[in-house]
């Protein structure tokens, strides 16, 4: 019987591989992680990782309510552009009801 082949394993532009397969240096693969501000992919004990990230608001003008009076806008300013940007800015504006000292319920009730 002939002896078995053996597989050659190569790396990649992605996986990197060191050692021989023998016993004494075996295949080691490890992720190749391009090294860049805008790659959130990391290689951790755990395994790969890309941490989430989601932002999340109301539509301008969308919280009138009885208890806001803060307007809080958060938008995309950077486009496709990497590392993305946001411009989140915050306003005081007059609780809903309630305009240059007036309140407009109060008003109503009289």
């Amino acid at each position: 019987m002939p002896p078995p082949q053996r597989t050659a394993i190569v790396s990649t532009d992605c996986i990197s591989v060191t050692g021989t397969g023998d016993p004494n240096t075996p295949y080691q693969p490890e992720p190749v992680i391009e090294q860049d501000q805008c790659n959130a992919l990391a290689c951790t004990q755990n395994g790969l990782r890309v941490p989430r990230t989601e932002l999340t608001g109301i539509d301008r003008g969308a919280n009138i309510g009885p208890t806001r009076s803060v307007d809080i806008d958060v938008i995309d300013s950077g486009g496709e552009n990497c590392p993305d940007t946001w411009t989140i800015g915050a306003r005081l504006t007059p609780v809903y009801g309630r305009a240059g000292g007036t309140n407009r319920d109060a008003a109503a009730q009289r």
